[in-house]
């Protein structure tokens, strides 16, 4: 498990009986881009196809659990959790995007607590 960058906010999803935690560093958007040819900084996230989606989900899970498949990952996607991954992936990705001075104003008084979502 890699060290958590308290800049970049969590986001949970729970997915195959567990709760998972989605992470867009920017090893993962370097793995989505690779896995799918879309640069994800000019794209529009909330506009994908199915194997997009499964590589946001993928590459946004890779941080905290590096050995998961792509596969794997893809065999926890069905249609009726389609709509609350869609959620969490887009809450993430646009989280990690947020204005850092924002971040830094409610840190003034020391260290900045990491944002938290649940989906």
């Amino acid at each position: 498990m890699s060290e958590h960058n308290p800049l970049l906010p969590t986001v949970y999803l729970d997915i195959a009986g567990k709760k998972r935690k989605l992470l867009f560093d920017f090893n993962a958007i370097i793995k989505v881009e690779e896995l799918t040819g879309i640069n994800l900084l000019q794209a529009v996230v909330s506009d994908l196809e199915a194997k997009n989606i499964r590589a946001l989900l993928y590459a946004s899970l890779l941080h905290d659990e590096p050995n998961l498949t792509i596969e794997e990952v893809g065999s926890w996607i069905t249609l009726k959790n389609l709509a609350n991954i869609r959620t969490a992936i887009n809450t993430a990705w646009f989280a990690s995007i947020e204005d850092i001075e924002k971040i830094d104003d409610d840190s003034s008084s020391g260290e900045a607590e990491t944002p938290k979502v649940e989906v």
